[in-house]
């Protein structure tokens, strides 16, 4: 496999140089140029830059403080536009550390913060995509929240591999275990709200990830092919595009992995294409099911998840002549 050596060390060296120079943080951090762009016909170039683009975003924080700690909750709201928070992530939450390491049992009093924070991170990880700058503002604005579930449900997941999570990790410490045992510990809601999607998530995504071993380059890879696919009430135009960089990506995908055999044994460069690609379908269907369950949360208030965004996520976007949130 590719290994494309990362330096942690010169990673946060780029942070605090861009932090020295005077721009407004309020915007996504693909905006403020920390990492050079890619050379477009060079998968290894592409990957790299695609690697970068993630230990941006995880390493680019402004405290040390953990997002449950009450500080946070002044820090991050849900009453904001879809439109302000992808121009604006840290309106949205500021870039406290997402902390992933299973420490404690998520709550439902607990989790619309961590989602704020998980968004926050995505908008300012797609900021990184070049490509998106060729959409019109209204397909870029439908693409991007169209594929947000998508998005985290693939991190969560791979998260949860890496750290030998037992359960689904969601970020700021906090997951939901899949020993059935332990639920008396963890409070109805959350029981609602998870049980049932982390135990898709283990068999659809989680245990395929571990199984696979897919490598960070290949992460980095799939989350770009996860954003490239049609949704809802895109425009012609919108759908053209995504067919080219959709096939883009596959493109380099194919090259990165077979660069990983030399090109010498093509039986397993398309076995593992295959179940490369399969996990995007597994993606799919499990986003589909916890579309579902966040519906229900932001019409109900439930874990404190009514208000303008999830409603805009979760909600207007499959219709958008819905009634506005606040006539609910």
């Amino acid at each position: 496999m590719l290994e494309v050596y990362i330096n942690k060390t010169q990673v946060e060296t780029l942070i605090l140089a861009c932090k020295y120079l005077t721009r407004d943080e309020n915007l996504p951090l693909g905006h403020l140029n920390i990492i050079p762009q890619f050379i477009p016909d060079d998968y290894k170039s592409i990957a790299k830059y695609f690697i970068l683009a993630e230990q941006v975003c995880e390493l680019y924080i402004e405290s040390n403080m953990t997002i449950l700690d009450k500080e946070f909750e002044k820090k991050c709201t849900i009453n904001i536009s879809s439109t302000n928070a992808i121009q604006y992530p840290r309106m949205l939450a500021h870039r406290f550390p997402l902390h992933w390491e299973p420490k404690q049992y998520i709550t439902s009093w607990n989790f619309y913060k961590i989602w704020c924070r998980n968004l926050a991170q995505y908008f300012d990880w797609i900021s990184h995509i070049p490509e998106l700058r060729e959409f019109s503002s209204s397909d870029r604005e439908k693409l991007i929240i169209g594929r947000v579930i998508h998005f985290i449900m693939f991190t969560i997941s791979y998260k949860s591999v890496i750290t030998n999570t037992p359960g689904l990790l969601f970020g700021g410490n906090s997951y939901f275990p899949i020993d059935e045992s332990e639920h008396h510990k963890l409070d109805p809601l959350a029981i609602w709200m998870f049980k049932k999607h982390v135990n898709l998530m283990k068999y659809a995504l989680i245990d395929p990830i571990k199984e696979l071993k897919i490598t960070e380059a290949e992460y980095a890879l799939l989350h770009i092919l996860i954003i490239f696919m049609p949704v809802l009430r895109l425009s012609e135009d919108g759908l053209n595009k995504i067919k080219v960089y959709k096939e883009r990506y596959i493109n380099v995908l194919n090259e990165l992995v077979s660069s990983s055999y030399n090109n010498e044994q093509p039986h397993k460069i398309i076995k593992r294409i295959g179940q490369l690609m399969a996990i995007l379908t597994a993606v799919e269907h499990v986003a589909r099911h916890c579309d579902d369950v966040m519906f229900c949360a932001t019409i109900f208030n439930i874990a404190e998840m009514r208000g303008t965004l999830p409603y805009e996520v979760f909600v207007r976007k499959n219709d958008p002549d819905c009634v506005k949130i606040n006539y609910l």
